[in-house]
């Protein structure tokens, strides 16, 4: 289906039967996985998350995760960075202030006077970031780690995220060993801004687990005194950025428009 024919559908979307609405998402989910331009698949990605889309789901459900054989244990990993959607559950609800969810530090970042993730994310100039089918950003190293053990989870170290990148075949990128054009969501690619999960197809390993070296950087579970370690590749970074061995430190109150993580379980 054209993009236009899809646009025309998803304005007459109140008046479709739940039949027809959800193969309109069907339609935009595979407009989304073509080839078509680049502009126009991110619209209509962005457009499906006011539909509801129906890729994203919570850690409570079995669809959520991908289960993974590490050279150092066997994992699930969230298919994709925990989105924005999972994100404003958790924030809004009793749960972000559960202190049981918290650890030391963390407790005493939280309590101190800041502005809320979502006062942060107010305003039209926020509305590209806050989308509910992309990587939720702005969030600390210190609530992702709250989110995930609310989720009977953590993060992934960093030495396990190479190794899921690269996999049995030791793949430089997830779509192989040079990093051409146009595979990931990166500086190169000019978006200037964080796009729906999976819109880069290409950035996607064999068991299904996508956006690992674009779109948004990662907190790892990797910590020590001089901060915590993240994987930077992201709309912001360049290709050197989406190295999967590349890394930076920052501290873990950090909160950037650039910055996300993901979920991993212990099998």
């Amino acid at each position: 289906m054209d993009h236009e024919r899809i646009l025309l559908r998803y304005q007459d979307s109140e008046s479709l039967t739940e039949e027809e609405l959800q193969a309109l998402k069907g339609d935009m989910i595979s407009y989304i996985n073509s080839s078509e331009e680049l502009e126009k698949r991110l619209e209509i990605g962005c457009l499906l998350s006011k539909l509801g889309d129906p890729r994203i789901a919570f850690p409570s459900e079995s669809r959520y995760w991908v289960k993974v054989e590490t050279a150092y244990l066997d994992l699930l990993v969230g298919k994709y960075p925990v989105t924005t959607k999972e994100w404003k559950y958790f924030s809004k609800s009793e749960h972000y202030s559960n202190d049981d969810y918290w650890s030391e530090d963390g407790l005493l970042w939280r309590n101190e006077e800041r502005p809320p993730w979502s006062d942060l994310a107010q305003g039209e100039d926020m509305l590209p970031f806050v989308i509910d089918n992309q990587p939720v950003v702005g969030v600390s190293w210190f609530e992702a780690e709250a989110y995930a053990r609310y989720s009977g989870a953590r993060l992934l170290f960093f030495d396990e995220r190479i190794d899921i990148v690269r996999g049995e075949e030791r793949r430089i990128y997830p779509w192989g060993s040079s990093f051409g054009q146009g595979n990931s969501n990166t500086l190169e690619v000019g978006l200037k801004r964080p796009c729906p999960v999976g819109l880069f197809s290409k950035d996607c390993i064999p068991s299904g687990i996508s956006d690992l070296v674009g779109n948004v950087g990662e907190w790892t579970e990797d910590r020590d005194k001089f901060g915590c370690r993240i994987h930077p590749g992201s709309w912001r970074g360049d290709m050197l950025s989406a190295w999967p061995k590349a890394s930076m430190t920052l501290s873990p109150a950090a909160r950037l428009d650039s910055l996300g993580f993901r979920l991993a379980r212990e099998l």
